[in-house]
């Protein structure tokens, strides 16, 4: 995600604590987290509102329940300890479960998949439209902050199930949680790293960032929230606002645009947000501060139960110019990167992580590689033809300069050292998080429309890139996907977005010295450089 560039917060965080018990667990439907279900490790349940359809709706044709294995590639071995109960998601906790027929969808395949409806599920939905959040009216924002709340206290579906025993699964403990906060957790548990420690081979970092699957696996993340509102709220219509980032940059009050009290909370001098709905009395955090790899959250310890902090200075090389990403960058991320794989790299693995030079992927994440010699042009792509002895990474790119604002404020002065968009695995506590991620959702769309031929590219039984293959499943969701399943435009997902389009960058080639680190930190020990022109 964003490590290197948070690395100086690290201890502090540490030091605050976390909330553990043991290093496994899962977030499965509560119809299946009972103790007898476990043991019999198959998750095949009744529609609650159909029961006449029967398990996986085999009745009415919906579905059957069947093999993990003929949904998901389950091929990687397990050879390290402890163990990773994400590896081959979800055979450590169900061998058995729904597989959906045609259109139909749900754990249960009593629901139909995303963008249709009807008992046969062949009616296309009206197409839900994203829209900015600077285009909500006052009336749009009082009631979508009511919605969020109502998802922040209506219970989820889902339950978390937390072993005490990974040799024996009936010592399960099993936790309820609300709409918005099972999603959170999802996010918690799919951000810890690898137990085994193949990151530092150049690996994907866990299973959900860095990696091939970081653009799909958000996406579900997103859809996911969307569809469990839509369900709770009884409104198939509900959808996440995109916050448009570009529109921000070297704006002075950016933070009226959406962060004050009656829009997603302002926030004082403390960090702490103001407002009616997210203030620390409604809104807390769970799983926060950081979850260590071989650590359990358990979402009731009280420990990880905080108010939500967000950074309150300008992350700015001067005091009035913010360095949120351009309209350039967002244009030069959907016009001139292939999807992930560079073949000319002689690298084995830099293909599919975040040092894979000309990739959408990468530079939507917010990763890029630049010349060490702090060069760097715009018009030709910003990393185009840049050799491997003489290169750098750089961090500060799309997806992970907002987490960056928000979460750490201004790196060379911090003003904060622990905002919750800082966190590896608990930033969705933000309530920001989803408008800042169904905007890097929206732009991956605008790509995949505008490649429509370029299939899902990523590794297949690659043990260093576990969860990021095409055929893997997303950890830890239920219904079982696959990124290439997810991978696709979203007018087939039901949703479209009102981007609007954005303008190719004018500005020449701009030169930063090595000494100029507007305030950026050292990446790896070499001075950082930004797309921007230093100010």
């Amino acid at each position: 995600l964003y490590r290197n560039l948070k690395m100086q917060t690290i201890l502090v965080i540490l030091v605050a604590g976390c909330c553990c018990m043991s290093f496994g667990e899962a977030q499965v439907p509560k119809v299946c987290s009972s103790i007898e279900i476990l043991v019999n490790k198959t998750c095949c349940p009744t529609s609650e509102t159909n029961p006449s359809f029967g398990p996986c709706g085999v009745n009415a044709g919906r579905g059957i329940c069947t093999d993990v294995s003929k949904i998901c590639y389950t091929g990687y071995k397990q050879e390290f300890v402890p163990f990773d109960t994400r590896l081959n998601w979800p055979m450590y906790f169900f061998n058995r479960t729904c597989k959906c027929n045609e259109n139909y969808g749900g754990f249960d395949c009593g629901e139909c998949e995303f963008g249709y409806t009807g008992n046969n599920c062949k009616t296309k939905l009206p197409m839900r439209i994203r829209k900015s959040v600077t285009a909500k009216t006052a009336a749009d924002w009082t009631t979508y902050n009511k919605q969020l709340q109502k998802a922040k206290n209506i219970s989820s579906r889902y339950a978390i199930v937390l072993p005490t025993d990974l040799s024996n699964i009936s010592t399960s403990i099993v936790r309820n949680l609300s709409v918005y906060d099972h999603l959170v957790w999802s996010h918690v548990f799919a951000a810890k790293t690898h137990v085994d420690g193949y990151y530092a081979n150049g690996s994907a970092y866990d299973y959900a960032h860095e990696g091939p699957g970081f653009p799909t696996w958000h996406r579900l993340l997103v859809l996911t929230l969307e569809r469990e509102i839509q369900i709770a709220l009884n409104d198939s219509s509900f959808s996440l606002s995109y916050w448009d980032w570009t529109d921000f940059q070297g704006q002075p009050d950016w933070k009226s645009l959406i962060f004050s009290d009656d829009k997603l909370g302002g926030y004082n001098e403390t960090g702490y947000l103001t407002g009616e709905y997210y203030n620390p009395e409604n809104w807390t955090s769970i799983c926060w501060p950081e979850v260590g790899t071989n650590e359990t959250c358990d979402p009731t310890d009280p420990s990880g139960i905080r108010p939500i902090i967000r950074c309150n200075r300008n992350y700015a090389c001067t005091a009035d110019a913010g360095l949120f990403p351009t309209e350039a960058d967002a244009y030069r991320a959907l016009n001139n990167y292939k999807l992930w794989r560079d073949s000319s790299s002689n690298e084995p693995y830099a293909s599919y992580n975040k040092f894979a030079k000309n990739s959408f992927g990468n530079f939507l994440e917010g990763f890029s590689v630049v010349p060490s010699s702090g060069e760097y042009n715009p018009l030709n792509s910003g990393v185009a033809n840049v050799s491997d002895t003489e290169s750098i990474l750089i961090g500060t790119l799309l997806h992970n300069v907002p987490h960056i604002i928000l979460g750490i404020g201004n790196i060379k002065y911090p003003s904060c050292v622990a905002g919750t968009m800082a966190s590896e695995g608990g930033s969705p506590n933000d309530p920001a998080f989803f408008n800042h991620h169904t905007m890097v959702d929206c732009l991956l769309d605008e790509w995949l429309k505008k490649n429509p031929t370029q299939p899902y590219v990523g590794p297949v039984g690659n043990r260093m890139f576990a969860g990021h293959g095409p055929d893997d499943c997303l950890v830890p969701f239920f219904p079982l996907y696959t990124h290439r399943q997810i991978y696709k435009v979203g007018s087939e997902l039901g949703f479209s977005c009102d981007l609007r389009d954005f303008a190719p960058p004018i500005e020449k080639v701009l030169q930063c010295s090595k000494d100029d680190t507007c305030d950026f930190p050292a990446i790896h020990n070499t001075p950082a450089v930004h797309q921007h022109s230093c100010y």
